[in-house]
């Protein structure tokens, strides 16, 4: 995979010393609290594991501050209905309201355009997450649809990468 630079971040592939990252950002209940909530002990490691078998159409990215530590993961991977790429991101707590996340999102999109050729991305968050909203928009998408998933209702937002 391609190792992607920012201004702060490095985007880089998985490796085996993010692997307590992984599961601390998947066991944080405030980085879950619109994904479900905490992955549960007894399938936590198996959650980590899939980090380290993405398939050939699914990007994995961890965020990593400047010759520092890892502070969250980027992925571009099928969405549920088939047709589009989905960005997805989680950030440990520590990193929230310091422009990290919109960094590495709007990194990944670039590479999206220029290199992936990807004409069109989405992004699926909870209807309640007005944080992700903010986030989304800051990045250059905007609301498309609604749906309900998981009993609840969420946004689809979506940017074209191509002109």
């Amino acid at each position: 995979m391609v190792e992607l630079a920012t201004e702060r971040l490095i985007l880089r592939d998985v490796g085996e010393p993010d692997r307590d990252v992984i599961r601390a950002i998947l066991c944080d209940p405030k980085v879950r609290r619109y994904l479900g909530g905490p992955v549960p002990d007894n399938r936590i490691d198996a959650a980590v594991d899939a980090y380290y078998c993405a398939r050939d159409d699914e990007r994995v990215w961890t965020a990593q501050l400047a010759e520092s530590s890892t502070i969250g993961l980027v992925s571009l991977t099928p969405h549920t209905d088939g047709r589009d790429t989905e960005i997805s991101y989680q950030f440990l707590p520590n990193f929230w309201g310091k422009g990290y996340a919109s960094e590495a999102i709007s990194g990944v999109l670039a590479h999206a355009q220029t290199d992936l050729n990807l004409g069109r991305v989405i992004a699926e968050t909870q209807a309640e997450n007005l944080a992700s909203w903010r986030l989304l928009e800051k990045v250059g998408m905007w609301p498309e649809r609604s749906v309900i998933r998981f009993g609840v209702e969420q946004i689809i937002y979506v940017r074209l990468t191509v002109p």
